[in-house]
């Protein structure tokens, strides 16, 4: 027995004993406790609690983040103001209460879960076993289809466990849509409620309507599909509810499943909203704790309107976007100026509508409040939000700072959601910084909270790629199923469509108009019917996202005139904050290459002296604070001057692209500055040249093509034969009938017949500024 500031712990059953009660730890708990005890007054790093305790599975690091949140709140301990346990940024963690260790001559020793064997005749583990046993046979009967089975010998015992309860959107059976608010509301404020209570986990909102998507389909009733979520362990119970009115009363019917398998059916009247939506919020808590007395201290603001204003404006967000929701925000905190969250999702709401100066205004302004720093759940919106418009605006390492400090304040919290966002725009800032292996790292957590919990925004997030050829690059597709992503997204279409979520339905429709599996005609439906939401809801940022790629989706169908229309859309939103911006230089870049598409497709100088223009001002400007931007610039100029013929002029732009991308270790893009190099070098008879920039461990057939030109030129046909063949090799699928021409030039089955049939050839030969499609990346 462990014995620590009034609580007893019980190793061998793995139950802790208070003045209040027992509770039965689950067994990673019970082990995460005992070493602490074990280990009291050192500290812990992350690492040795990993290797101790979590020795395989794939979710370690999250599940131990998980379970210090979840030990704290057993313990009723305060991760500011910690009585228990205390966390060491980028260390781990301290015990800081002294431990009694209590032995009992009636009572074996306690034990190490680490090095207990289980051979010693000892009748507490035999106990536990046993129970393990009959816990691990029940598990296999507690659910089976359309029954609802209960297991009586293990409901208390859950009942004492950190229960992830997933709360199903209420549904409004009033008649009246302009009472929606009213049911979006009254969950939002069950929800916050319930987090502050120590036995309940919140399934995070996006995550909850994501399961429901993928699993409403299966089902004639919203029952049986979160049914379905609780027994495939995504979540340990649900609640569903409705408003209705009957006689001048609100009445809210409710079913909540229990942790035995039984349902529990309630209703709660409410005279013309007499009540305020917090008390509203705990009669519905107290459904979940009969027997006890605590309940949400969860407010928003002290002032009546300003709540409802901001819950207002919550669901503005996602039913009409932010060009509503921005009002009820500026209403909210005109009510009450010291209401935080409605400040919070203002500051959001000016850069999302492109008020960009008055958003960090508001930012700085709020990271000031002394006493948000005590509240994690804002300071975590706070600085994610912040994070997110420096790194929008170009701005890396302050968007790195601001992202890692959300991401140490979000610890405590139990929202992997919000967590594996973070981690994606930090992969993205670190991409930026050409930090390439912690990119990767990024990445990988990231896929934590999107595999967990198949988050279908964070998953759009992922699939997001912009610009030009190097910046859509193969190199930068992560290992996303595109195939399974798809399935997933049209389920979420539906889904929202159903749902009426405008803002979820314009995210998920720029996923797919970026998923390249996907036919052409559905991606360009999809990107249109985006754009068109994001201008509903006045997106400024998706807007110009999305207007941008609709740009570069056209520039790859080689339709220069309608990709022109959509970069016009674009550049109409740059104004003061946004022009220096990635986003601008992105929207220059594609301008100049959709000229340079549609001066070769209509034989126009003009466009294409429009297009070096362009190219020629950005090489001037701020574009070298984003190299990624300024190498694809380089590139597309040289690209530009070769195909008006300039080759001279051209070899500086292209070996500054290569020079930048090799900085930058995108060798797959450099690649593409190579065989630039080597055309160039063809065109003006520098043979020798051209061989030398050939590089075998490059995957792309024009590096072998003009490879094996430039050996022919020098009549070294051994040479060219090989590297035809081996081409041949690798490249069957885009093997042509001039590429057999060339090797029976190497093989000489084809004869010379005059100095001037090679060069005939290079001519009719892919250009390198013709491989800018996604069919033809391989070349």
């Amino acid at each position: 027995m462990y014995k620590f500031k009034g609580y007893t712990f019980d190793s061998v059953l793995g139950a802790l004993y208070h003045q209040e009660g027992s509770i039965q730890l689950r067994p990673k708990l019970a082990q995460l406790l005992e070493y602490f005890l074990i280990n009291a007054g050192r500290v812990i790093t992350r690492e040795e609690l990993l290797s101790e305790i979590w020795i395989n599975g794939e979710y370690r690091e999250s599940s131990l983040t998980q379970s210090i949140r979840e030990l704290r709140k057993q313990l009723n301990d305060n991760v500011h103001d910690p009585v228990f346990i205390k966390t060491y940024p980028q260390r781990g963690y301290i015990w800081l209460t002294e431990v009694e260790l209590e032995q009992e001559e009636t009572q074996p020793e306690p034990v190490n879960q680490k090095t207990s064997n289980l051979g010693h005749k000892n009748p507490y583990i035999l106990f536990m076993v046993v129970g393990i046993f009959a816990l691990v046979v029940s598990a296999g009967l507690l659910y089976q289809s359309n029954t609802n089975s209960i297991i009586n010998s293990t409901a208390q015992t859950q009942q004492n466990h950190i229960r992830r309860i997933l709360i199903a959107p209420f549904i409004n059976e009033t008649g009246e849509t302009k009472l929606d608010w009213l049911n979006y509301s009254l969950r939002h404020m069950l929800i916050e409620g319930l987090k502050e209570l120590p036995n309940y986990n919140v399934v995070p909102d996006n995550t909850a309507l994501q399961l429901l998507a993928a699993e409403s389909p299966k089902f004639s009733n919203q029952e049986q599909a979160l049914d379905s979520i609780v027994v495939s362990g995504r979540a340990d119970q649900w609640m569903l509810a409705s408003v209705s009115q009957e006689f001048g009363r609100f009445v809210f019917r409710y079913q909540l499943s229990q942790p035995n398998g039984e349902r529990k059916e309630g209703v709660i009247y409410s005279e013309g909203l007499d009540l305020s939506l917090p008390d509203l919020a705990n009669s519905f808590i107290k459904q979940f704790n009969k027997g006890t007395n605590k309940l949400s201290t969860f407010k928003v603001s002290d002032n009546q309107f300003s709540t409802k204003d901001y819950l207002e404006g919550l669901h503005a967000l996602e039913t009409h976007g932010v060009g509503l929701a921005i009002r009820y925000f500026e209403a909210s905190s005109l009510h009450d100026p010291s209401n935080t969250h409605a400040l919070i999702e203002l500051a959001r709401s000016y850069w999302r509508t492109g008020q960009v100066e008055k958003a960090q205004a508001l930012f700085a302004k709020l990271e000031e409040d002394t006493e948000l720093q005590a509240q994690s759940n804002l300071r975590v919106r706070l600085l994610f939000y912040w994070g997110e418009l420096e790194q929008v605006l170009g701005n890396y390492e302050e968007s790195e700072r601001l992202l890692k400090l959300a991401l140490a304040n979000s610890e405590e919290l139990s929202n992997e959601v919000i967590r594996s966002r973070i981690y994606l725009v930090l992969s993205d800032v670190a991409s930026k910084q050409q930090k390439w292996e912690l990119y990767k790292d990024y990445v990988n957590l990231s896929k934590v909270g999107i595999n967990l919990q198949n988050d279908v925004s964070t998953e759009a997030t992922r699939l997001y790629y912009i610009g030009s050829p190097p910046a859509a690059r193969p190199e930068q597709v992560t290992d996303v199923n595109l195939n399974e992503s798809l399935e997933s997204l049209h389920r979420s279409l539906s889904y929202y469509q159903k749902n009426n979520n405008l803002s979820l339905l314009m995210q998920t429709y720029f996923a797919i108009g970026q998923n390249f599996v996907a036919d052409i005609n559905s991606r360009a439906k999809a990107l249109k019917k985006a754009l068109e939401l994001a201008i509903e809801q006045e997106e400024i940022i998706y807007k110009i996202k999305i207007a941008n790629y609709l740009g570069f989706f056209y520039i790859q169908l080689h339709d220069g005139q309608r990709a022109l229309k959509y970069l016009q859309i674009a550049q109409s939103e740059f104004n003061t904050g946004l022009e220096n911006s990635p986003l601008y230089y992105r929207n220059r870049l594609l301008e100049a290459m959709g000229k340079m598409d549609l001066g070769i497709s209509l034989v126009d100088p003009d466009l294409l002296d429009a297009a070096d223009g362009i190219f020629t001002e950005m090489e001037s400007s701020n574009v070298r604070d984003y190299p990624h931007i300024q190498a694809d610039a380089h590139l597309l100029h040289g690209w530009t001057l070769l195909i008006k013929q300039e080759y001279q002029k051209a070899l500086p732009k292209l070996t500054r692209a290569q020079i930048k991308y090799q900085s930058l270790g995108l060798n797959d893009s450099k690649a593409y500055a190579d065989y630039s190099l080597m055309y160039a070098y063809l065109q003006l008879g520098n043979y020798s040249k051209a061989i030398e920039l050939f590089d075998d461990s490059k995957n792309k057939k024009l590096l072998f093509d003009y490879a094996a030109i430039a050996h022919l030129q020098l009549e070294q046909f051994d040479e060219a034969e090989k590297l035809l063949l081996q081409s041949k090799s690798s490249f069957s699928g885009l093997w042509r009938e001039q590429d057999e021409r060339l090797l029976g030039f190497a093989t000489r089955v084809m004869p010379i017949q005059n100095d001037n049939s090679i060069s005939t050839l290079i001519d009719q030969w892919q250009k390198p500024y013709s491989v800018y499609c996604e069919s033809e990346w391989g070349m």
